[in-house]
């Protein structure tokens, strides 16, 4: 079975397009993806030379969202229920950073759909850098409105 591509089905380019690669991939039920922090991301331009280049737990935070929508629209796609319209975040609950992500990192995300209605989604996810947890998020609320 063909991974779904971030760059063919999300509607994001370059800056903000924060999901690489999908690794693993259960149809509408679950994706692992990769996002490769490197020193020429924009976040770091401006840096002092010598400093600790931290990457924004905010941009963490962004890229495991893209990877449950990358979930969720490949997901409509197959079953042929992917219109034309806008994807929408609802909101994010019991967001917990539990570690720090630098310039050199790979970040591996794992979201799972916990919940589908119609033309809206809950989901769930962590984050982990080399195995170790970064990020992990409670419930994601997305939902699809017409264009």
């Amino acid at each position: 079975m063909k991974l779904p591509d971030p760059n063919a089905v999300l509607p994001h380019g370059f800056p903000m397009l924060l999901v690489d690669k999908s690794l693993d991939h259960t149809p509408g039920r679950e994706i692992v993806t990769e996002k490769r922090v490197g020193p020429e991301e924009p976040c770091f331009d401006g840096l002092e030379e010598g400093c600790d280049p931290l990457y924004p737990s905010t941009l963490v935070l962004e890229s495991l969202v893209q990877s449950g929508a990358l979930l969720w629209l490949d997901h409509l796609e197959r079953s042929g229920k992917l219109e034309s319209a806008t994807l929408l975040l609802g909101g994010v609950r019991g967001c917990r950073i539990s570690g720090t992500v630098r310039a050199g990192d790979t970040i591996v995300h794992t979201v799972t759909i916990d919940r589908l209605f119609d033309d809206n989604v809950i989901f769930s996810g962590r984050s982990a850098v080399d195995g170790i947890e970064v990020m992990s998020i409670e419930s994601v609320v997305a939902a699809l409105r017409a264009n």
